[in-house]
C-alpha cells in the first residue's frame, strides 16, 4: 500500500498544469477531506466488526422486508 506521501504526490500528478496556486490549494483540500472523510468510514466499520455490530446480507435483506 502506498504511503499518505506518495498518494497525494499521485494525486497532485494527475492535476492539470494549468491550474493557479489557489486552484491546486482547493484541489488539493477538497481531496484531503475526501479520503479524511473515506478513512474514517473505513475504521468505523472496523471498530463495528470488532465489536459484534454486523449481520449478514440475508438478516438484513429480511429485517428490511426485501426477501
Amino acid at each position: 500500500m502506498a504511503s499518505a506521501k506518495e498518494e497525494l504526490i499521485a494525486f497532485i500528478h494527475k492535476l492539470p498544469d494549468d491550474l493557479t496556486w489557489g486552484e491546486m490549494k482547493q484541489e488539493v483540500l477538497s481531496y484531503l477531506q475526501y479520503v479524511h472523510h473515506v478513512r474514517s468510514l473505513v475504521e468505523r466499520g472496523e471498530r463495528d466488526i470488532d465489536e459484534g455490530r454486523t449481520m449478514s446480507h440475508n438478516v438484513l435483506k429480511k429485517k428490511r422486508g426485501l426477501g
